[in-house]
């Protein structure tokens, strides 16, 4: 996790699935205790994300959202970016436009 002012930028595993879908959204809400006002999911790395972790993402915005807070994802490359398309993800949350903003 890296700070920049009041912005926290977060670092998804390379695979988010059933296995640690629940982690995932677990840190995002430990982020939230710090009080950010945008919160970045870096899934640049990320290659695999199964519909448990595409839930855990979307409980996520939703938590984020609740405290007031912005959460972008960052997609760089990553072959998630298809999934976020597929399923509309990409129109809950704002997709950071390459890279991690």
């Amino acid at each position: 996790m890296r700070w920049t002012g009041s912005h926290a930028t977060v670092t998804m595993p390379e695979e988010i699935d059933v296995t640690n879908a629940e982690d995932v959204y677990d840190l995002l809400a430990a982020v939230l205790a710090k009080s950010p006002t945008t919160v970045t999911a870096d899934l640049t790395a990320t290659s695999f994300c199964d519909s448990a972790g595409l839930s855990a993402l979307s409980r996520g915005q939703q938590l984020v959202s609740a405290h007031g807070a912005e959460l972008r994802v960052a997609l760089g490359e990553s072959p998630v970016r298809r999934i976020f398309q597929l399923t509309g993800l990409d129109q809950m949350v704002t997709i950071e436009p390459s890279g991690t903003g």
